[in-house]
């Protein structure tokens, strides 16, 4: 069987590997130069950077599983990485219960109340119940007023703009049982893993793992058209068009709608119902620590980004000739003004709220300045999204969609792009057992 893989992210190059394991024939193609989509890499003092913030934890199995596989287990570092809070003009470290405790923007009954609220979430069993309720009022409701406008309102407008009060409290509630999930296996203390050398080494080691069983892997070519007849379906590229047995769609929704014109108009107003938002993500390389803290959260809605990640509080800036790395993160709309701003115009925006975070931040610290835009970097699980969720297997015969929307109430993540990968991958070998049965006993005679 002939199947085409169209994106190399985590999703797209896990179902080629285990589709050249079955046997079969793989392509994927690529519209980036380099593989990995939100899992990409880039060079960086001496070494790879992500382009994107990544950790993982010591409970993520799928991807511990395959860079076992893949060999590179031994390169994974666990490190115990504070995690914090910016509301009101301080910084509160959050990294254990405790802290929690010492927390002075909530009252004590409200910081009791927020740290039931995991252990509420955690009786919850079906999630379907709570598809069709808002996140701000389930929120409210099991926090309270206060504690909801402290820590969780700024959260979800951080993550979904606009939209925020519309998500669902299913998607909120797999955040917080996720949550409850990691501090219990770790008794309070929480340790992250880092792939030392950059994520974007699993990307070149499955794509090397794909090639190693005969795959190709076209960096570079975005697939300018999908067309079908019959069981097969035609993809154009720059390089010409090819005729595949199954097709993998691992980009968005509204990719596949631009280069699909022929999908049937229902299925293409289910597609187009599926909204969702951008992610603009400013890498600073300063010449000195900007906070103490590894995962910083702004409770605060003046400012421009919603996350300072300071990556070289996890890894040592040793590792990047002494610069300290700091992701600044805003998932907002593509339309936004600020989606479109220059490097220069980003950092005169965000310098007066560095110098809030840090008192004495001056511009001079900015040895380096990388930006890197998302435009689909996570859907928008509105209340009732649960019914929408759109299946792997489109109306088209032989054309699979498989993407982060579809991994609802679940939020998207290496180990869920692992899975998706693998489910994928499994329905085109299911969808083509009959037809490999019928072959091996050869043709009938009468």
């Amino acid at each position: 069987m002939r199947v085409a893989i169209v994106g190399a992210g985590i999703t797209g190059l896990t179902a080629a590997l285990e589709l050249g394991k079955a046997g079969h024939d793989v392509v994927v193609y690529e519209k980036d130069a380099v593989p990995g989509g939100l899992m990409a890499a880039f060079p960086f003092a001496g070494t790879q950077l992500d382009r994107v913030y990544h950790h993982i934890f010591v409970h993520s199995q799928p991807t511990l599983d395959l860079l076992g596989e893949l060999g590179l287990a031994d390169a994974m570092e666990w490190i115990a990485a504070p995690a914090g809070y910016y509301h009101g003009g301080g910084i509160y470290r959050l990294a254990s219960p405790w802290d929690l405790l010492r927390f002075r923007p909530l009252s004590f009954l409200e910081r009791v109340r927020f740290g039931l609220s995991v252990l509420r979430a955690q009786r919850v069993k079906d999630w379907r119940a709570l598809d069709d309720v808002p996140a701000a009022e389930w929120l409210t409701s099991v926090c309270g007023r206060r504690v909801y406008e402290v820590m969780w309102e700024p959260l979800l407008r951080s993550k979904f703009g606009d939209a925020y009060e519309q998500v669902s409290a299913a998607w909120f509630w797999y955040k917080l049982r996720q949550r409850g999930a990691r501090r219990g296996r770790q008794g309070g203390a929480e340790r992250l893993g880092y792939l030392g050398g950059s994520f974007g080494r699993l990307a070149e080691a499955l794509v090397g793992a794909v090639e190693a069983r005969g795959g190709r892997v076209a960096l570079g070519t975005p697939v300018e058209r999908l067309a079908w007849s019959d069981a097969a379906v035609r993809l154009a590229t720059r390089e010409g068009e090819a005729v595949f047995d199954r097709v993998v769609f691992t980009a968005a929704p509204p990719v596949l709608l631009d280069v699909a014109p022929g999908l049937p108009d229902a299925y293409r107003q289910q597609l187009a119902a599926v909204r969702y938002t951008a992610n603009l993500c400013v890498i600073l390389a300063l010449d000195r620590k900007l906070s103490g803290i590894y995962w910083l959260n702004i409770s605060d809605r003046r400012f421009p980004f919603g996350g300072a990640i300071e990556h070289t509080n996890l890894i040592p800036p040793e590792r990047y000739r002494g610069l300290h790395v700091v992701y600044l993160t805003r998932y907002l709309d593509a339309d936004h003004p600020n989606y479109h701003k220059t490097d220069g115009e980003l950092l005169d925006l965000y310098e007066p709220f560095l110098r809030e975070l840090n008192r004495g931040f001056d511009r001079s610290w900015v040895r380096e300045l990388h930006v890197f835009r998302s435009d689909h970097a996570a859907p928008v699980c509105c209340v009732g999204y649960g019914r929408r969720v759109p299946d792997l297997a489109t109306p088209v015969p032989g054309l699979y969609l498989a993407t982060m929307c579809q991994i609802y109430p679940e939020d998207r993540g290496l180990d869920l792009g692992v899975l998706l990968g693998r489910k994928v991958a499994a329905r085109v070998l299911a969808s083509a057992a009959p037809a490999t049965t019928e072959a091996a006993a050869g043709p009938t005679t009468g």
